[in-house]
């Protein structure tokens, strides 16, 4: 997956990051919202192909619930990225059923455990400055300073023991 970013990793540029355990929630509400609403049914009185073979998969995510849309949606966006807009910049990579399903499962798995660590990992990803050269030698040289004092003071400590 080189298109996206998924859970902070990656080197994907061309499309949004996904964060798995956000995403069924943010699919979930978008898919009931009115603007979708309004997309589907406009998807639906095209005559032209995906659109007329992706009829049913938009029928039956308007009327899936749940976690189940947010799957069915999904499921039909990574076999036809265009099954319900226009215009996608995602291209149809020929994905099977079988492969839909595991990627689908993937990425939608419930990580509610793993949600608190995670969004706290990427708070404190991002309040820290990026690692570089700068940041290495200051912190090899606050590392060598701290050692050297410590050793000293082993070693006053030590002679001040052998003087008793």
């Amino acid at each position: 997956m080189g298109c996206h970013k998924i859970d902070g990793r990656g080197v994907g540029h061309n499309g949004p990051e996904i964060i798995r355990f956000e995403l069924a929630n943010k699919l979930i509400q978008r898919l009931n919202s009115p603007e979708y609403a309004v997309q589907s049914a406009d998807i639906d009185t095209l005559t032209i192909e995906p659109f007329v073979s992706f009829h049913e998969s938009r029928i039956a995510v308007r009327n899936a619930e749940g976690k189940e849309k947010a799957k069915t949606w999904l499921l039909n966006r990574l076999k036809e990225p265009r099954f319900d807009q226009k215009i996608s910049l995602m291209p149809n990579l020929g994905i099977p059923n079988s492969e839909a399903n595991i990627i689908a499962d993937w990425l939608l798995e419930d990580r509610s455990a793993e949600s608190t660590f995670f969004g706290l990992k990427r708070i404190i990803k991002n309040l820290l400055p990026q690692p570089g050269i700068k940041y290495f030698l200051v912190i090899f040289s606050l590392g060598a300073i701290s050692g050297s004092v410590l050793l000293l003071l082993f070693l006053r400590l030590i002679k001040l023991r052998d003087a008793d």
